[in-house]
C-alpha cells in the first residue's frame, strides 16, 4: 500500500462490528471485530484512518446485504495484495451468482488449474474483503467446507441467500 491513509468504516450487524478498510483504488479489506482491526493495524502505524470513500460505501452496502435487501455489490475493490493465483480465484468467486455455491474443485477448473482444488481453498481461506468477495459461496464437494470468520457465519450468510 503506498498511501499514507486509509478510508475505514465500522458496520454494526448481527454479527458484531464488521470494520472496512480501503484506499483511494478501492476495498482492500473486510475485518470482522474491532479487536482484529486492532490487531490489523499494528503493521500500519502512521498510517492515519480518513472516514468516508469506498469503505464508507461498502459498509452501507454490507448492512443492506446482511438484511436481505440487497444481492449484489457496487463498490471498487483493491485486490492487489494478492498473488496472480489469488486474484484468478478471488475473481472467480466473483462471478458466482447470489444464492448459488460451487465448489473448490469447481473453481479450480473454470481458472485452467483443475487439480489446485487444495490451493484454490487455500486463496478462498485468504479472500481479504469477505462477504464483498463471496468466499462463502465456495463449498467442499463433501459439505459447507470452512470459512475464516466461522462456519455458522457462512451458514446464516448461505440462510440469507436462500441457499440453506
Amino acid at each position: 500500500m503506498n498511501a499514507y491513509f486509509f478510508y475505514s468504516s465500522i458496520c454494526d450487524s448481527l454479527f458484531g462490528s464488521v470494520v472496512v478498510v480501503g484506499t483511494h483504488r478501492g476495498v482492500f479489506r473486510v475485518i470482522f471485530g474491532e479487536e482484529e482491526f486492532r490487531r490489523f493495524m499494528v503493521n500500519f502505524r502512521g498510517i492515519k484512518l480518513l472516514k468516508g470513500g469506498e469503505p464508507q460505501r461498502a459498509s452501507l452496502e454490507i448492512k443492506r446485504y446482511l438484511r436481505g435487501m440487497i444481492n449484489n455489490f457496487s463498490v471498487r475493490l483493491d485486490l492487489s495484495m494478492g498473488t496472480p493465483f489469488q486474484r484468478s480465484v478471488w475473481e472467480e468467486v466473483l462471478k458466482i451468482p447470489y444464492g448459488q455455491v460451487r465448489t473448490y474443485g469447481e473453481i479450480a477448473k473454470s481458472i485452467g488449474k483443475p487439480r489446485a482444488f487444495r490451493a484454490v481453498g487455500r486463496a478462498v481461506a485468504l479472500n481479504p474483503v469477505p462477504i464483498l468477495v463471496p468466499c462463502h459461496r465456495v463449498v467442499s464437494s463433501c459439505g459447507l467446507g470452512g470459512y475464516s470468520p466461522g462456519i455458522q457465519f457462512k451458514k446464516r450468510l448461505l440462510m440469507i441467500e436462500g441457499f440453506l
